[in-house]
């Protein structure tokens, strides 16, 4: 009510200094329209929308890191995790690399700190992929023995590296196929032990494409998701790329 008396009074005021400065041959309606054209924009502009900010992060808690702003929009964010299932369509394909190959089909996100080691949560991932292992193995109809399994498992880990983030937060980071009956993917997990070494913060980015064999191979790695190793480490680095805009607050 108090800005609206005060723009009217302004509207009044301006009419006033009108009638006093226009010839008697103007109407009260055009000296009317031109004490309104005369006005401050500020008083009859509309405010504008706040920008964005988030519109190109993903957040849990107090981590956050960047995406393609379209990744928000057609995901879904939960507290447990962030889902894409259809990364091959237009235009998400778009927002991946190499998108006339649509490698990735699909996209999950988790962030978190935990109260685990490193070596910890590390070890957690490996007994997920070991479980699709067994899964895999069971549907091929292959017997395999405990050391197997676990030599396969360990197999799995295409590599490691250090990493440190843009704002200086270093830890390291692994490259992990996953196979099962139905999807295969890749696996980037960032791990960033806490100061206290009782704590991780981990970053685990699972691409994954479906599977359509209906006769298994008996070698698990000639169904992983990337043939190539140049699309592989395209993938790799494009991850890294969003990984190392990581903020802890």
């Amino acid at each position: 009510m108090k800005n609206f008396l005060l723009t009217t009074l302004c509207i009044a005021g301006v009419v006033v200094f009108a009638n006093a400065q226009t010839p008697e041959k103007q109407t009260k309606g055009e000296k009317f329209k031109e004490a309104i054209k005369n006005l401050p924009e500020d008083l009859i502009k509309q405010p504008e929308a706040a920008e964005d900010t988030n519109a190109n992060k993903l957040i849990n808690d107090n981590l956050s890191f960047e995406v393609h702003p379209l990744w928000k929009e057609k995901g879904t964010l939960s507290i447990i995790e962030y889902k894409m299932l259809k990364c091959d369509v237009e235009p998400l394909n778009a927002t991946f690399p190499l998108p006339d190959k649509k490698l990735a089909q699909g996209l999950t996100i988790n962030l978190n700190t935990i109260k685990k080691t490193a070596a910890e949560k590390k070890q957690l991932v490996l007994a997920e992929v070991q479980k699709h292992l067994i899964a895999y193995y069971k549907e091929a109809g292959k017997t395999v023995t405990k050391e197997e399994l676990a030599t396969q498992t360990n197999a799995m880990i295409a590599g490691s590296e250090a990493f440190t983030t843009n704002e200086g937060r270093a830890g390291e980071i692994y490259f992990i196929h996953d196979v099962q009956p139905l999807q295969s993917g890749l696996t980037v997990l960032l791990l960033l032990p806490g100061a206290d070494g009782k704590s991780v913060t981990f970053v685990q980015v699972n691409y994954f494409r479906y599977l359509y064999e209906t006769t298994l191979p008996e070698d698990v790695m000639e169904l992983r998701m990337f043939t190539y190793p140049e699309d592989q480490q395209t993938y790799i680095d494009f991850t890294k790329k969003m990984l190392r805009t990581l903020v802890i607050k």
